[in-house]
């Protein structure tokens, strides 16, 4: 892998020089390339009449697609983690939801870029099986300084009030509170799934018995019209005089075949849309399975990180003894 590493200053806090340095330092030091983008989000929010929260969000999504196509990357990796998860579950199931928002953030996603190179880059989520608190004891552990965003410890928005009020108390009724979310998020996910499923499998049905009924009603409609325009013909023909007098039942079963030729065009349009919506329905359930394969695979990595940092204990542990043992 060669990352590197985007930081965006949202112009809103006094601060965020200080943080932006800091993280360009941290890069330095380990040899990853640094962009900083720079944005004024409280004037862009009033331009966009929304709030500094979805503003900023918007901003920092269109830098990584900016530095993505600049970099070469075709992945964009942040930092949403486990407590992120259910602070987004709550937060949907507070506004109002269905299955889909009751799954909560997940592993990977598409972010549409529109650039140059490509309009799709995959935004991966790492973190998501690991509690802030995890992370906190690991960097304690190396020794590993770090920034906190000071907007996010006021209780000014809903998200905020979310993470610093309503969790808390959650936690204090069932500490577990948060690997419980995320196994209701994993519920919802298997029974969105399974309703897109059904709907694909309803939609493609739909498409079959649609492009029949089609194709028959337009045979049918054509026969019927052929039939009509060529009885009237061979009356006229019969009774007329002149070519003139054929020339008005010519024109009028043109017309009965362009009516034809019209409604079987609008039968063959119809059908492209009903694909399109049968290929949505595919993308969208294929999505959902790699998604499901990730969650897996970092509950996988999770449960051996921590097998990891247990044996590394206990060997420091024996080695402590061994040590007293070899002095004494």
């Amino acid at each position: 892998l060669e990352p590197a590493v985007v930081h965006v200053h949202h112009g809103i806090r006094p601060e965020a020089s200080q943080d932006a340095a800091f993280v360009e330092q941290l890069c330095g030091e380990h040899n990853i390339p640094f962009y900083l983008r720079k944005a004024d989000i409280p004037r862009l929010a009033k331009e966009q009449k929304c709030s500094e929260e979805e503003a900023g969000r918007a901003f920092r999504y269109q830098a990584f697609a900016g530095v993505a196509d600049e970099f070469g990357a075709t992945r964009i990796a942040v930092a949403h983690n486990l407590n992120d998860l259910s602070e987004t579950m709550l937060f949907h199931l507070f506004r109002g939801s269905g299955l889909l928002g009751l799954t909560g953030i997940q592993p990977r996603s598409v972010l549409k870029t529109g650039t140059e190179k490509g309009t799709e880059l995959t935004v991966l989520r790492p973190l998501l099986c690991v509690s802030r608190a995890e992370i906190e004891q690991y960097l304690a552990e190396k020794g590993q300084k770090y920034v906190t965003d000071s907007t996010n410890l006021v209780a000014d928005v809903m998200r905020n009030k979310v993470r610093l009020e309503v969790l808390p108390l959650l936690k204090s009724i069932s500490p577990a509170v948060v690997e419980n979310i995320q196994r209701t998020s994993e519920q919802a996910y298997e029974a969105q799934k399974a309703e897109l499923q059904a709907q694909a499998e309803q939609i493609a049905a739909m498409r079959t018995e649609l492009k029949a009924a089609m194709s028959a009603a337009v045979i049918q409609t054509e026969y019927e019209r052929a039939q009509q325009a060529a009885a009237q013909y061979n009356a006229a023909k019969q009774t007329a005089k002149t070519d003139s007098e054929l020339l008005p039942v010519l024109e009028q079963a043109y017309q009965h075949a362009a009516a034809a030729l019209k409604t079987a065009k609008q039968a063959e349009l119809q059908i492209p849309e009903l694909e399109q919506q049968i290929q949505k329905a595919e993308q969208t359930l294929q999505y959902l399975t790699q998604s499901k394969k990730l969650r897996a695979q970092h509950k996988q990595a999770a449960d051996r990180c921590k097998a990891l940092e247990q044996q590394q204990k206990q060997a420091e542990s024996e080695l402590a003894a061994i040590q007293s043992a070899f002095q004494t």
